[in-house]
């Protein structure tokens, strides 16, 4: 009885100092790895979340930035109200409408072309899929100086070929009111199809091969199985594809920054070039802010909507 009183505490203080070095090989652990990320974790909280906080109290005041902080003035809703009587808000609102609605199918469409033909190409598969993609990876600056120079309307090389083969007075692209944005259109369209059409490459190549022996055995015709399974299958990446060029239209910026500058006037002013104008042009900080929020209400809108469509169209079914 005695020897098993003595062994008791020595037990207990055994599984006491266990307890206490896991806890602390634990805590040691984490703190290794809040350390790891702290780096990161500083520079997100200094470069994205501090001028976040910083544009939202900017929307709500004028700011006279060559006095610092000092230089604040809050004018409540004042730079929103403005938004609805300025006609260069509309105008951009409306070319960056009608970019989307132009350039979104257009680049999905081509890019579903130009992966169903390379899914059926048997040779130069590889090197076709690096060619097409390439533009993808290059600069907006230099493809738009190059899309620039091509679309000259003096002398340029699509409108001298335009006019010999008989069109007297071709488009003046990038230099025309009512050409500007089209030409953006066809500059973006050109530098983006690539990449999406990787995407939609790797999609068909996912599609199981029994779906289209099955269908072939039933008596489904080509056009019959591409309709009723190439393009179900299809859906997850046309939706991510839809997606990402939403949010892509809707911020447009390097090409028309570079090509037109918002001109000619205001015929390619686009949201984020007007942010951009009102706020290194005009030093409007305060009413620059308050349009990037409303950029990113709309961009958050359009998100959410396609989000809650998808369950009516998109199959993850492979």
């Amino acid at each position: 009885m005695n020897q098993n009183a003595v062994c008791a505490p020595a037990a207990g203080s055994r599984n006491t100092q266990k307890k206490r070095f896991t806890l602390k090989m634990r805590t040691r652990e984490a703190l290794t790895g809040y350390l790891f990320i702290s780096v990161n974790l500083i520079g997100t909280l200094i470069f994205v979340v501090l001028p976040l906080f910083m544009t939202v109290v900017l929307s709500f005041s004028e700011w006279d930035y060559t006095k610092g902080l000092a230089g604040m003035e809050f004018v409540g809703l004042e730079h929103y109200a403005r938004m609805v009587s300025d006609p260069k808000i509309s105008t951009s609102l409306w070319n960056n409408l009608y970019f989307y609605f132009l350039q979104i199918p257009v680049t999905i469409v081509l890019a579903l072309l130009l992966a169903s033909l390379l899914n059926k190409i048997a040779f130069c598969k590889k090197f076709l899929r690096t060619v097409y993609f390439i533009p993808f990876i290059t600069s907006w600056v230099s493809v738009s100086i190059v899309f620039k120079a091509l679309f000259n309307p003096e002398g340029g090389p699509v409108n001298s070929l335009l006019m010999a083969l008989g069109i007297s007075n071709p488009p003046g692209w990038f230099m025309d009111i009512h050409w500007s944005m089209t030409s953006i259109v066809i500059l973006t369209v050109w530098h983006t199809v690539g990449y999406y059409m990787v995407i939609l490459l790797a999609g068909l190549q996912n599609i199981n091969t029994e779906l289209y022996e099955a269908a072939a055995i039933d008596g489904a015709n080509a056009r019959q199985r591409y309709f009723r399974i190439t393009l179900p299958m299809l859906t997850p990446s046309l939706f991510f594809i839809m997606i990402m060029s939403m949010i892509n239209s809707l911020k447009v910026f390097d090409q028309v920054s570079v090509a037109t500058q918002g001109g000619p006037g205001t015929s390619s002013f686009v949201l984020v070039y007007a942010i951009y104008d009102y706020a290194f042009n005009r030093f409007e900080m305060g009413y620059a802010s308050a349009i990037a929020w409303v950029l990113f209400i709309i961009i958050l809108i359009f998100t959410l909507v396609q989000w809650k469509l998808q369950n009516k169209w998109v199959n993850y079914d492979m």
